[in-house]
């Protein structure tokens, strides 16, 4: 058996004190969140946030690409080489091949993650209603669950559908 030892509780400083935080040296000379040089940070960081949506499409557009030209059974020993899984590339290609989805303009409006927007694929609405959902706000930026946006009851699957 392991012999455990106990140590023992340090003792408590007046740094340590809950409502008592004192600022060190080297944090005197950094920035605050409502200053100049943080507001550039802040723009340039949404500026990338809102990137996501088209690298998600690009990445799809390129897989589907690279999908094309490689030649039969050699698509899985590629996607395995990918630094995600191979599924995640499946959704990606399905993602790209959804007409409304790829759309530049409704970038802007679809929500950044690449999860949420196989979910929104997966609901195999006709084009105009899915344009419209968007259109209209019902998908946004901040849509995590797309049936829940579209309104449309929960899909029930059973062992025999597989």
């Amino acid at each position: 058996m392991r012999k455990v030892t106990l140590r023992k509780p340090r003792r408590k400083t007046a740094e340590h004190k809950r409502h008592q935080y004192v600022v060190p040296e080297k944090d005197k000379d950094k920035l605050t969140a409502d200053s100049a040089e943080a507001k550039d940070y802040r723009v340039r960081i949404t500026a990338n946030w809102n990137k996501q949506v088209p690298t998600i499409l690009e990445i799809g557009r390129e897989l589907c690409e690279i999908r094309d030209k490689l030649k039969r059974g050699q698509v899985g020993p590629f996607l395995k080489t990918l630094p995600f899984h191979p599924s995640v590339a499946q959704a990606l290609m399905r993602i790209w091949r959804n007409p409304v989805l790829r759309k530049p303009e409704h970038a802007p409006f679809l929500p950044p993650s690449w999860a949420t927007l196989a979910a929104i694929d997966e609901l195999d609405l006709p084009e105009d209603a899915l344009e419209q959902l968007i259109t209209t706000g019902r998908i946004n930026t901040n849509t995590e669950r797309p049936r829940q946006a579209a309104r449309l009851p929960r899909r029930k699957w059973s062992r025999s559908a597989q």
